[in-house]
């Protein structure tokens, strides 16, 4: 279960691995000269290639990087989300997405760093209008609304504007708190073009599973809607239509329709 610190489940959630090979630099090529004219020649085609290439690097057009968080946690009850976490990391990074993984973070980072990213994932212990970080043992909580914990509406307005697509895979994180706010909601009003949460209990080993799908489905340019759909049949035909671990409870506030892949930034 993925409430916070309500009987966590301590099973790991165990998916493939994503491995990146890297391919090693090509063999240096030497010029040789052989004096005179030809000596001159080579200096002559050297300067014209260089020209070339300066001239088409200058029409070609910059890609910059388009930055994306990815939270698990080890919790002290035993709940372990870093391979699901991994996952998705790998899958932005696919999508080009300048991906980053954290594990061992405090809400506070974590908080600072959504202005900054084009997409956010959060896969942990939640509550309606929070969720649970975990740092060397020590629980942090991220809200909506709270005034007395780190809070999204802190953040400026339009803070997020260039976010888009804010995952908070936890228990109840679709849900209302009359003191932590709604986490999907205040995401949108900060500018997030799509914000997705839970509305039930999410348990282990489902949350693992459906989560791959659904990031598989969004790395081959498939919407939100779409991915959750897919993700869903895939869910219930691995596990049953009465073993769904909550996984169908999502719910989608602002574009449903959007497509990430290729990286893209938000447009509200």
């Amino acid at each position: 279960m993925f409430a916070h610190l309500t009987n966590p489940d301590p099973a790991r959630w165990h998916e493939t691995d994503y491995l990146l090979s890297e391919r090693g630099s090509g063999s240096c090529f030497r010029n040789v000269t052989n004096g005179g004219n030809e000596n001159m020649k080579t200096k002559r085609i050297g300067i014209l290639l260089s020209a070339l290439l300066l001239a088409a690097i200058a029409i070609v057009p910059c890609v910059s990087a388009y930055p994306a968080s990815s939270y698990g946690a080890i919790y002290t009850g035993g709940l372990d989300s870093r391979i699901t976490a991994q996952t998705a990391e790998s899958k932005l990074s696919s999508m080009g997405y300048s991906g980053t993984y954290h594990w061992n973070d405090a809400a506070n980072s974590a908080l600072l760093r959504m202005p900054s990213d084009q997409a956010f994932f959060f896969v942990g212990h939640g509550g309606p209008g929070f969720i649970n970080y975990e740092q060397s043992g020590v629980t942090t909580s991220l809200t909506a609304n709270n005034p007395g914990l780190a809070r999204i509406s802190s953040l400026n307005p339009n803070d997020l504007k260039d976010m888009a697509l804010a995952v908070f895979m936890g228990c109840d994180t679709s849900d209302y708190d009359s003191t932590n706010g709604n986490l999907l909601s205040t995401s949108t009003s900060m500018g997030v073009d799509t914000a997705m949460g839970f509305a039930d209990d999410i348990t282990s080993p489902q949350v693992g599973y459906w989560s791959g799908r659904f990031w598989y489905y969004l790395d081959n340019g498939y919407s939100v809607s779409q991915a959750t759909s897919s993700a869903d049949t895939d869910n219930i035909a691995n596990f049953g239509y009465w073993s769904q671990g909550g996984m169908n409870s999502h719910y989608i506030q602002g574009n449903s329709n959007i497509i990430i892949d290729p990286a893209r930034a938000g447009v509200v």
